[in-house]
């Protein structure tokens, strides 16, 4: 089903969140609720900015233990794989 979480309530959004199989979402603030999302939930971010890609969303899913993609429109940046387990923290 297709959710706007803007007139829910925190509690209802991150109900919403936890029960979700796949969240698709443009970059922005919004994708931190990846954090939130079960373990065997997806998210696929959709970037259309010109330049550079920033990757926050992308470590967020994988440390959370979600399946990641990125979707960028042809003609823009490569949607580059990243190492996550290579990150020291």
């Amino acid at each position: 089903r297709l959710l706007d979480l803007a007139p829910l309530g925190l509690r209802e959004q991150l109900q919403s969140i936890v029960e979700a199989d796949i969240i698709i979402s443009m970059h922005g603030a919004g994708l931190t609720w990846a954090a939130v999302a079960s373990p065997h939930a997806g998210l696929l971010e959709l970037w259309n900015q010109p330049k550079g890609v920033w990757r926050c969303f992308e470590h967020i899913s994988h440390w959370a233990g979600l399946v990641y993609r990125r979707w960028v429109p042809a003609g823009m940046i490569p949607a580059r794989q990243v190492d996550v387990e290579a990150i020291q923290v």
